[in-house]
């Protein structure tokens, strides 16, 4: 049974997140928890920008992000993925700041987690996930640290 915040998957999202669909970490539900949820990324250098590409490309339904790294990626972001909204205000129920790094590989780590964090489910309460956190992610064994996000 679907909600209308959570709606079923059409074909062509079927095809589009065919190996998301496969992992047992995401599955439907944890795409449609996807295609469903916003995610802020804080900052403008490399990491900010791979997150961001990355979060779109994953199917997060909006990604909030500086205006200055919007108007670098609007073009680009919006022939990618046209299941994800790109703005840069507005509520969101994850925060990702790969700025201390600012290094592509943690950007992309950063998205990384921000999905694992997402398809996992919480308490509904924003949480911000900074670089340091996320960037061992696929190696950890321990649980990833989430802090609270005040703004």
């Amino acid at each position: 049974m679907t909600t209308p915040s959570r709606p079923a998957l059409t074909e062509v999202q079927r095809e589009r997140y065919a190996r998301h669909l496969r992992l047992p970490e995401v599955g439907e539900s944890g795409q449609r928890t996807l295609l469903a949820s916003a995610v802020r990324v804080r900052g403008c250098g490399r990491a900010a920008e791979t997150a961001t590409v990355y979060l779109v490309a994953a199917g997060v339904g909006r990604v909030i992000i500086e205006p200055k790294l919007f108007l670098r990626l609007a073009p680009r972001l919006a022939r990618l993925n046209d299941d994800s909204g790109v703005t840069t205000a507005g509520t969101f129920d994850l925060a990702i700041d790969p700025a201390p790094a600012d290094r592509r590989a943690a950007g992309a780590m950063s998205a990384l987690g921000a999905v694992f964090a997402l398809t996992r489910g919480g308490d509904g309460a924003p949480v911000v996930l900074g670089a340091a956190t996320n960037l061992p992610l696929m190696w950890r064994e321990d649980p990833i640290e989430v802090t609270r996000w005040h703004e």
